[in-house]
């Protein structure tokens, strides 16, 4: 099984990074399946 490489706009890299501020770090990254780390990095 391959992973698929997804490319992110940096305007979807604030709106995430916002909407985890707002509604919480363990949420987002569930519902956009990433990673806890990833997240940290683009804050």
């Amino acid at each position: 099984m391959s992973k698929i490489r997804r490319k992110f706009s940096p305007e979807d890299r604030y709106s995430i990074v916002q909407e985890s501020l707002r509604e919480g770090h363990t949420e987002t990254c569930r519902k956009y399946n990433l990673s806890p780390s990833l997240l940290r990095k683009w804050k």
